[in-house]
C-alpha cells in the first residue's frame, strides 16, 4: 500500500527542472535567461496561456534561478539548498498561492503584510496560480504593493484566462504568452519518456496521444499514465482506442470517402459498426469534421500547404489526392453539414439516428451552383439557360409604345397643358394643373404620399383619417371618435399649414383642410393607410406577373429551383406606374 502511494504521476515525475527542458515556449524561456545575465529582472510577471504549457514550471525554475547559491544565473544548479527547496515546495521564501481558494481581500492583505519581511534567500517570490479568480477587491488590494513592490520581492502570476486580469493589474507586469505545444513535440517527449520508463508504444499510438491532448503536454503525460495503467508495458493502437474512446483512422478516411463518392451504404455500415461497438459518435462526427477541413485545404493548397492536422507525410499524400476529387464548394458543404451535426448532437437522444440522416443528407445533396458560373451564362445568353418549355412566347415589337385605349383609369396630371405656338408667351413658373372632378382619392392619396416625403410624422397621422370630400375650396379629413390625438395633431396650425401648401402644389388651387369627427353608428370609409396597401398589393401582383415574363428571372429560377416571393420596386418597366413609387396614384374609375 506505502508503494502505491508513493507513486509519483509522469507529469510530475518528468516536470522540467531548466529553462532548456520546458517545451515549446523558447520566446518565453530565451526572453527570461537573457534578462536574468543583463540583471534586468522585473519585479512583476503575468504568464498567460492555455492548461498544460509549463507557466507553473517556468514560474518554479524562473524562480529556482533568481534564489539559487550561485546565481541569478538562467542554469540554475539544482543542488544547493534553495534549489532542493523550492523543487520540493518547502522554501519558506517562494510561496505558491492558489488564486482559486485564497482569493478574497483577507487573503491579499495577509500577503502585503507579509512582504515587509526580510527573506532568508536572496528573493522573497510568490506565485499565485489562477490569478485571474482573485475578487476585483482583492486585485484593488494588491495594486500598490504590486506597483512598488519592496527590492527584494517579486511577483509571478499564472492565467489561463489573461482577458479576465484587470488593465491595471496587467499594466504593472511583463506579460509572457505561452503557446500549445505542437503535436509533434509532444511526442518527441512522450517518446523519452517511453524509452526512460521501458514502454514500448508505435508511432501511431504516440500521434494519437498527441492529438488527444490538443496542446497540452500535461495531459499528454495524464492519458499516458492512465494508458500505462490500463495496458501494461506495451501498449498497442487497440489500447488506446479503447481507454482513450478515438476512433479508427481507417473508419473515418473510409466515412469520409463513402460520402464524397455519394455511396451512403458504406458509411451507414461504419456508423452501425461504432454504434454497435459502444463507440461515441460524436467522437467520431468530431474527426469526420477534421477529415473534412483537411480535404478542403488540400483542396485549396495542395502540396504547398503545411496546414494540416498533424498527419504523415503518406497522409498527406493521400489527402491531397482525395481532395482533388471534389469540388471545393462541395467540400465547404460537407464540412459545415457536420459541424451542425456535431453540434446537434450534444443535445440528440438519439446520435446514432442523427449521424445517419447526416449520411443520406451528404450523399443525396444536390451538387453546388457556382454563382458566378451561373451569372457568366445568364449574362451571356439569358435565353439559352432556360429550356424550350419554359421559354415565354414570343412578344411582338415595336419601336414606340402605342397608349391604351381608355380604361377609366386617370393618372393624375404632372404638369401644365401644352399652349399653340402662335399665342406662345413666356412660360410660367411650372406648377400641376387642377384636378378634374372625378379625381378626388387619387388628389387624396397623392397628397398623404407627398406628407409622408416631406414630414413622416405628419403623414403618418393623415394616413389614418378617410376622405370626407374634396371640392373646390376645401378637403375634409374624418376621424372615429377615438382618435382625438390625431385630430389634434393634424389641426395644429404647423402640421395645417403643410398640408395646405402641397394640396395647393397638386390641385394647382387654394384648400382649406377641415377635420371632422366620424359618427360612430355608420361604418367608416377606408382610411389612406388602407388604401395605399391595397393599391401596393395590387403593384406588387403587377410587377411580378411583369416579372415572370422577363426570361433572366425565369432563367434563375429554373437554375436555383426557386420561386417568386417578391419584387422590389425599382423598375419602372417592370412595375408599372402603380408600382414606382414616383409615380402618381391612379384612381379606379
Amino acid at each position: 500500500m506505502s508503494e502505491a502511494m508513493s507513486y509519483l504521476v509522469l507529469a510530475r515525475k518528468w516536470r522540467p527542472q531548466s529553462f532548456d527542458d520546458v517545451a515549446g515556449q523558447e520566446h518565453v524561456t530565451e526572453t527570461l535567461k537573457n534578462a536574468i545575465r543583463q540583471d534586468r529582472v522585473a519585479h512583476a510577471f503575468l504568464f498567460a496561456g492555455p492548461r498544460g504549457v509549463g507557466k507553473t514550471t517556468t514560474a518554479r525554475i524562473l524562480a529556482r534561478a533568481l534564489n539559487c547559491a550561485q546565481g541569478p544565473t538562467p542554469a540554475p544548479c539544482g543542488e544547493c539548498n534553495p534549489c532542493r527547496e523550492i523543487t520540493a515546495g518547502s522554501s519558506l521564501d517562494v510561496q505558491e498561492i492558489d488564486g482559486a481558494s485564497n482569493r478574497g481581500i483577507d487573503q491579499i492583505r495577509e500577503l502585503r503584510e507579509s512582504v515587509k519581511y526580510a527573506s532568508t534567500s536572496r528573493f522573497k517570490i510568490y506565485i499565485i496560480d489562477e490569478v485571474h479568480m482573485l475578487t476585483t477587491e482583492a486585485f484593488n488590494a494588491l495594486l500598490k504593493t504590486l506597483e512598488e513592490p519592496p527590492p527584494h520581492v517579486i511577483f509571478i502570476f499564472a492565467t489561463t484566462e489573461r482577458h479576465k486580469v484587470p488593465a491595471t493589474i496587467r499594466s504593472r507586469c511583463q506579460t509572457y504568452d505561452f503557446r500549445r505545444i505542437a503535436p509533434a513535440e509532444i511526442r518527441e517527449r512522450l517518446a523519452k519518456i517511453a524509452e526512460a520508463e521501458g514502454v514500448s508504444i508505435g508511432p501511431t499510438g504516440l500521434h494519437v496521444l498527441a492529438r488527444a491532448a490538443d496542446g497540452s503536454l500535461r495531459d499528454a503525460q495524464s492519458l499516458f499514465d492512465q494508458v500505462l495503467a490500463f495496458a501494461g508495458s506495451t501498449i498497442t493502437d487497440e489500447d488506446l482506442r479503447s481507454i482513450l474512446g478515438t476512433m479508427d483512422e481507417t473508419a473515418v478516411r473510409d466515412f469520409a470517402r463513402a460520402i464524397l463518392d455519394r455511396t451512403p451504404e458504406p458509411a451507414l455500415e461504419i456508423v452501425d459498426r461504432l454504434a454497435e461497438d459502444g463507440r461515441d459518435l460524436k467522437v467520431f462526427t468530431r474527426d469526420v469534421v477534421t477529415r473534412v477541413r483537411d480535404l478542403l485545404i488540400a483542396n485549396a493548397a495542395g502540396a504547398k500547404t503545411g496546414r494540416f492536422v498533424d498527419l504523415t507525410e503518406a497522409e498527406v499524400r493521400e489527402l491531397i489526392e482525395e481532395g482533388e476529387k471534389a469540388s471545393a464548394e462541395t467540400l465547404h458543404m460537407l464540412y459545415q453539414l457536420f459541424v451542425r451535426t456535431e453540434d446537434e448532437l450534444r443535445w440528440s437522444q438519439r446520435p446514432r439516428h442523427t449521424v445517419e440522416i447526416a449520411v443520406l443528407r451528404a450523399c443525396h445533396m444536390p451538387p453546388p451552383v457556382i454563382l458566378a458560373d451561373l451569372i457568366e451564362r445568364l449574362s451571356s445568353s439569358p435565353a439559352e439557360a432556360v429550356p424550350p418549355s419554359a421559354q415565354p412566347p414570343a412578344r411582338a415589337s415595336s419601336p414606340s409604345r402605342t397608349p391604351p385605349p381608355p380604361t377609366g383609369r386617370r393618372p393624375v396630371s404632372a404638369g401644365p397643358r401644352p399652349v399653340s405656338p402662335e399665342n406662345q408667351q413666356p412660360p410660367p413658373a411650372p406648377g400641376p394643373a387642377p384636378v378634374q372632378s372625378g379625381d378626388a382619392e387619387s388628389v387624396w392619396l397623392n397628397l398623404v404620399r407627398e406628407v409622408k416625403k416631406k414630414k413622416a410624422n405628419v403623414g403618418g397621422y393623415l394616413e389614418q383619417g378617410s376622405l370626407i370630400r374634396l371640392d373646390e375650396s376645401r378637403i375634409v379629413v374624418g376621424y372615429k371618435a377615438a382618435s382625438s390625438f390625431l385630430q389634434d395633431m393634424i389641426r395644429r396650425k404647423e402640421n395645417r399649414e403643410t398640408i395646405e401648401s402641397l394640396a395647393e402644389g397638386i390641385t394647382g388651387r387654394a384648400l382649406a383642410l377641415e377635420v371632422t369627427t366620424l359618427p360612430d353608428d355608420a361604418p367608416a370609409p377606408p382610411t389612406a393607410g388602407e388604401r395605399l396597401k391595397e393599391k401596393e398589393k395590387k403593384g406588387q401582383k403587377a410587377r411580378a406577373e411583369a416579372a415572370m415574363a422577363d426570361p433572366l428571372t425565369q432563367s434563375a429560377l429554373e437554375m436555383f429551383g426557386g420561386k417568386l416571393v417578391s419584387v422590389e420596386n425599382g423598375n419602372a418597366n417592370a412595375a408599372g406606374a402603380n408600382g414606382s413609387p414616383e409615380a402618381p396614384i391612379e384612381e379606379e374609375g
